[in-house]
């Protein structure tokens, strides 16, 4: 009688320490999302996933790392966008790297460098509506061409 009770101790103590494993490893994959470090919190979520006997859990660990695993790509395709937009030059260009970094925050809203790239394509953009503005007021003065809209635009 003994031995099936030691061994259901035994195999809870066992089906608690996969659990416990389980939580260190979404914690510090948590911690990894958090920072930025996507590509560690994916394999760190799959580990979770791997040990936790809860079905549950597992299946939110394994949506974590699938989650993780876009944000690195959203990441990497915000990067070479604003590359692009800062080689290129034009609004276009930081309109699009402006979108991915979006949808990367839609998923983090803690990515730092998102934020920071964000930043700068919504001021870039400001900078060529700004210019925009400017040419179709000058427009408008050229094709009025009195001295009082000369006058009013200096």
């Amino acid at each position: 009688m003994k031995f099936p009770k030691f061994f259901a101790v035994v195999l809870s103590f066992a089906v608690f320490m996969g659990s416990a494993h389980a939580q260190d490893a979404g914690t510090l994959a948590a911690t990894a999302f958090r920072q930025s470090n996507y590509s560690d919190a994916a394999q760190l979520y799959d580990a979770a996933a791997s040990v936790e006997s809860d079905t549950n859990k597992k299946n939110e660990y394994h949506e974590a790392a699938k989650k993780s695993r876009t944000c690195s790509a959203l990441l990497s395709q915000a990067k070479s966008l604003y590359k692009t937009a800062q080689e290129a030059g034009t609004e276009d260009a930081y309109l699009a790297a402006k979108e991915k970094c979006q949808s990367l925050l839609k998923n983090n809203r803690y990515d730092a460098l998102a934020q920071e790239i964000l930043l700068d394509c919504e001021a870039q953009i400001a900078t060529y509506a700004h210019i925009r503005l400017e040419n179709e007021t000058w427009d408008r003065v050229i094709k009025g061409g009195s001295k009082e809209l000369y006058e009013a635009y200096l």
